[in-house]
């Protein structure tokens, strides 16, 4: 005859009565082990906690202690049995029944606060709920996340090991989920707050968040026992394909950063520009204009004559300022050490001719002065052309500034690749996963 002992005997009550094991430690305000213990007849409780124990399990204190009814309706074993069976399935569909529809509110949650963010992030209402939002979704998705992992870690549930597993990865699926859409909506308002909406850091938060998800996926993977039921060949395969996506994503945001400051070398090194002399030529009726305010500039620059550009001009008239151009001499020419202006002048003529030809000696196109001074401000060096009267301008300082001003394109376009990459060796995974299996 079998013995009957007070640990079989709480085992059978808590299964009659649907309960798990950390249902009845949360009720005692002890831990699952301990009820575990109890039920194994590896410990027994407390003489104080035997009525609590007895109310829980609607028995007496004696029956308890007995291990058995004292009544002749003592239920049979076979038939209880049967019971809780029925009962823990019952459980179970009700517990995943819960959290999936607390879990699809959640999710909702989040992508109402991502759209929250996105077009209403400039009111500080807007950013407001899009936070309150983000929370109640992961608070919410905790607890029942929580409370949902006490079935999986009941040793006698009465479930196939392939549907409780099915359940775990949907509810990995469901927590990462979760978790990008919220991580993407608090980069949102953190971005939007601290440069205004920005597509290119928008794209590299995006791209942090799916390398989080991945780490976050095997995380909760190992977790819920889902990794034990993997292959051994899968896994093998997974990592080396995890590296192959690193070293891809790697070199790609490395490349995005280097070429910027390619780009400029390049073009501040190697690019010449040309200022055409094209003088104004209602100020004096002369055939050779360009040529004169060629040799002009390079008179005033060589030999330090007067020079002036005209703001305006009448009949006997000139409306005028005088500027200055001092140069020294590099192994690409010339490079301008300052240009400024001397003084503002209206000169006044005895006739037009007199005007004239004071200006064909000394006035240039106000152009000429900006563009020099458009050299001076680039450190452009200059050389002077006396076949086409031109003057030819080339970088002498690389402007790194200007990468910075265009990496953030190359930045969004490695962020783009990357999340590719990554959802390119997510299928090629899934695909594998479903062969091994």
């Amino acid at each position: 005859m079998e013995k009957k002992t007070m640990g079989s005997f709480m085992s059978a009550l808590r299964k009659a009565n649907g309960l798990t094991q950390q249902q009845v430690a949360d009720k005692l305000n002890v831990s699952n082990k301990t009820v575990s213990k109890w039920e194994c007849d590896e410990g027994y409780p407390e003489i104080t906690m035997l009525p609590a124990i007895a109310e829980i399990y609607s028995v007496t204190v004696d029956e308890l202690l007995r291990g058995e009814r004292i009544s002749k309706d003592n239920c049979d074993c076979q038939k209880n049995d049967v019971k809780t069976e029925k009962q823990m399935k019952y459980l179970f569909l009700s517990s995943e029944k819960n959290y999936s529809t607390l879990s699809i509110v959640s999710l909702v949650l989040s992508f109402f606060a991502l759209f929250i963010s996105l077009f209403f992030s400039a009111s500080s209402l807007g950013i407001i709920i899009a936070v309150l939002l983000v929370g109640a979704a992961v608070i919410m998705e905790v607890i029942a996340f929580m409370n949902y992992k006490v079935i999986f870690e009941e040793p006698e549930i009465s479930v196939s090991d392939e549907r409780i597993l099915q359940s775990k990865i949907k509810t990995r699926k469901i927590i990462v989920s979760i978790f990008a859409v919220s991580a993407v909506t608090l980069a949102e308002i953190i971005i939007n707050l601290t440069y205004g909406f920005f597509l290119p850091w928008l794209a590299l938060a995006v791209f942090a968040v799916m390398i989080a998800c991945v780490f976050l996926y095997k995380f909760i993977g190992r977790k819920l026992s889902i990794e034990e039921k993997l292959t051994e060949e899968y896994i093998s395969y997974r990592q080396k394909l995890v590296r192959k996506i690193s070293i891809l994503s790697a070199i790609t945001f490395g490349l995005c950063i280097v070429l910027p400051f390619a780009s400029v070398f390049v073009e501040d090194s190697f690019e010449e520009s040309a200022f055409s002399f094209q003088a104004d030529t209602q100020l004096y009726d002369s055939e050779s204009s360009a040529k004169t305010d060629y040799y002009k500039l390079k008179n005033h620059i060589q030999n330090g004559s007067k020079i002036y550009y005209c703001s305006g001009f009448g009949e006997t008239e000139l409306d005028i300022y005088s500027f200055e151009v001092k140069t020294s001499e590099t192994q690409n020419g010339l490079i301008i050490t300052e240009i400024y202006e001397l003084e503002w002048e209206y000169k006044e003529f005895s006739s037009k001719r007199e005007r004239d030809e004071f200006a064909e000696k000394y006035v240039v196109d106000r152009n000429v002065y900006d563009n020099l001074y458009w050299a001076y401000e680039s450190s452009q060096s200059i050389t002077f052309d006396d076949e086409s009267f031109m003057i030819n301008m080339r970088n002498t300082a690389i402007s790194w500034n200007s990468a910075f001003d265009i990496m953030p394109a190359f930045l969004l376009a490695g962020a783009v690749i990357s999340m590719v990459i990554i959802a390119v060796g997510f299928v090629k995974c899934r695909r594998k996963k479903i062969k091994s299996n």
